[in-house]
């Protein structure tokens, strides 16, 4: 019974012991890396937002596009609330 409370308490002690190695590891970059750090940041925030703007449009463009459906084609594209969509106008049907 001992050993499980004096392993349970030595869990804490152990996080404690490795973070302070870990800080005391650590340097701070030079230059060059944090250069490097930047660099890699700002593309990955470049490509992030051209996927964002690419999803962005390939959506708009899709709605463009079922707004311009014909009535028929657009009957298929029917919510459940009895509303169509219909090149922007609500038509309510009533059933």
């Amino acid at each position: 019974m001992s050993d499980q409370i004096q392993e349970f308490l030595d869990v804490p002690k152990d996080f404690i012991t490795d973070g302070r190695q870990f800080i005391n590891k650590c340097t701070k970059p030079d230059r060059r890396e944090f250069i490097k750090i930047s660099q890699a940041v700002g593309v990955g925030f470049l490509v992030m937002g051209a996927v964002g703007f690419i999803i962005k449009l390939s959506t708009a463009l899709n709605l463009d596009a079922l707004r311009g459906l014909p009535q028929a084609v657009a009957k298929s594209y029917s919510t459940h609330s009895g509303e169509q969509y219909s090149g922007g106008r609500r038509i309510i049907l009533r059933v």
